[in-house]
């Protein structure tokens, strides 16, 4: 991610350590980083949190693919050394210039907010069991027939 682009979305999602107040790292989703752990962890739901953070993005990428010296891998690097060689492949979404601040309806989100759900819960074959909206505890959405929506 650009560092200006970094830089605020930092500032929107109050990406600050609480003790040193020292600036976090911002980036992209890395869907790749995010297959391997649904792998080894055996996770099939997962929660999105930070939604609005992106709501004043116009397009948004997604980590999709890695290559290693111009190869195409289709896992994550068996080495670390390996990671220096490493290259992001990015898929390109549309962002949806649209508040999702404090909405606790997944209906009543914007359409391309819905469908960048949709395409993570696709690539990473898991359900969207939840999605923060904002820091408030009560900014939180659990979609109907989701694994922790039966559990409410």
């Amino acid at each position: 991610m650009p560092e200006l682009e970094a830089q605020e979305v930092r500032e929107r999602g109050k990406e600050f350590g609480a003790v040193t107040g020292r600036a976090r790292r911002c980036g992209w989703l890395d869907l790749m980083v995010l297959r391997y752990a649904k792998m080894i962890n055996g996770i099939d739901s997962m929660v999105v949190t930070k939604l609005d953070v992106f709501d004043t993005q116009r397009e948004i990428q997604v980590c999709v693919g890695y290559k290693y010296k111009g190869r195409v891998l289709k896992e994550m690097p068996a080495l670390a050394e390996e990671y220096e060689h490493v290259v992001p492949e990015y898929k390109t979404l549309p962002g949806w210039c649209e508040t999702t601040y404090g909405a606790k309806d997944g209906a009543k989100l914007p359409k391309a907010a819905l469908d960048y759900l949709r395409f993570i819960g696709d690539f990473l074959q898991v359900e969207i069991g939840m999605i923060s909206t904002g820091p408030e505890r009560d900014a939180t959405i659990v979609p109907a027939g989701t694994l922790l929506a039966r559990w409410l």
